[in-house]
């Protein structure tokens, strides 16, 4: 079991039906790129071209706002 995968066991995160969540490295990057470009104000249709995703509602998965994006707007 790679470490993430153990990581996120020991720490009990669970899926939305309370299963096991498997996760790989490239899957912790991309998301924490999306997140760290979001929180950089950079628009979201430049962020869904970066991660070459198809659909703007992949791109939004990472978009959710902060308490602390809004104060800072």
């Amino acid at each position: 079991m790679p470490r993430l995968n153990r990581w996120l066991d020991s720490c009990e995160v669970k899926d939305e039906h309370g299963g096991q969540i498997e996760a790989d490295p490239h899957q912790s990057r991309h998301t924490s790129f999306a997140c760290r470009l979001i929180k950089r104000d950079v628009p979201q249709e430049v962020v869904r071209v970066l991660l070459d995703h198809q659909s703007h509602r992949m791109t939004a998965h990472y978009a959710k706002m902060t308490d602390k994006t809004v104060r800072r707007h």
